[in-house]
């Protein structure tokens, strides 16, 4: 209906010519019938608006967020890098630990509104899966990073960081342990990315056996002298671990039934407000043995 209020001159000539109208009183007569449609639409978004405000939060439609969030993320099988590292995982119904909340900020009210009918993204379950599973993969990686020892050591270029690396890395392989890093810095990302295709200059590339291997998940760069090489999930990192694959040893999960492992939630500051915060939240605890951690600072990350 607001496509009505656009009314092109060229419309008016045309009018006025066919009619014999006068050309300014078809201007005038024109913008009568704007103004009238401007109050029919703002009437249509007056009683829009009052249903919005007046209608309850539809629970179950909440409730079928939490199964949509909870999808493949907490799962050993197909959850996201590093949950499928993990050795074992349990769920549990009595979670001590502060859960994760995630808070989707003006979002419509109209979305999770009862008896009333919107047009729904096709894609709702997807986004509410990976919203979660991006926040699991940042949790657990923010929660290895607090709860292990760290030997930490600074480099100044990427490429004497990752041979320190490697060099690092045969004392977890003396302990028959599988020795696996996670990459933040650009810099040491370009380094590696260019040195496993063939067509980057020889000059520029390390000089170690590098392989990339199929099925891996997301992140998954390469094996650098049989180091498996991953990105971290963290924006702007300056800093790459070298840790043992067996370091990931176990990890909680909150259970609140019904097939779900997130609680969604939808609240308002004031009773009129058309739009709220949606929260997802889960909880996860992760369990580490860990030993023999290297941490490799980039001091210059984004050269």
């Amino acid at each position: 209906m607001k496509a009505l209020i656009n009314v092109e001159d060229s419309i008016i000539n045309s009018v006025s010519d066919y009619f014999e109208i006068d050309l300014e009183e078809s201007k005038k007569k024109s913008q009568f019938f704007v103004s009238s449609i401007e109050e029919i639409i703002a009437e249509l978004e007056s009683t829009i608006s009052k249903k919005i405000i007046n209608a309850p939060i539809d629970q179950n439609r909440l409730l079928q967020f939490g199964v949509a969030a909870s999808g493949s993320t907490f799962t050993l099988s197909d959850g996201p890098m590093p949950v499928m590292f993990f050795d074992d995982i349990d769920y549990k119904d009595d979670f001590n630990s502060d859960l994760v909340v995630t808070n989707i900020v003006d979002y419509r009210k109209s979305e999770v509104s009862q008896g009333l009918e919107v047009n729904r993204a096709i894609n709702e379950d997807e986004w509410l899966n990976n919203v979660v599973s991006q926040r699991m993969q940042t949790t657990c990686f923010q929660q290895l990073l607090k709860h292990s020892a760290w030997k930490e050591v600074e480099f100044d270029d990427a490429k004497s960081l990752v041979l320190k690396a490697v060099e690092d890395s045969q004392s977890i392989t003396d302990n028959d342990q599988t020795p696996i890093m996670f990459i933040g810095p650009w810099d040491v990302y370009k380094l590696i990315d260019s040195s496993r295709w063939e067509y980057g200059r020889e000059d520029e590339k390390l000089p170690l056996d590098i392989s990339v291997e199929s099925n891996k998940p997301n992140g998954y760069i390469c094996h650098i002298a049989g180091i498996e090489i991953y990105r971290l999930p963290f924006s702007k990192a300056d800093f790459s671990i070298l840790l043992s694959k067996e370091t990931f040893k176990k990890i909680n999960i909150k259970r609140f039934g019904d097939g779900r492992y997130v609680e969604a939630t939808f609240n308002t500051e004031n009773n009129t407000d058309l739009t709220g915060t949606l929260s997802l939240s889960f909880g996860v605890e992760c369990k580490f043995n860990a030993t023999g951690c290297f941490k490799y600072i980039s001091r210059n990350p984004d050269e």
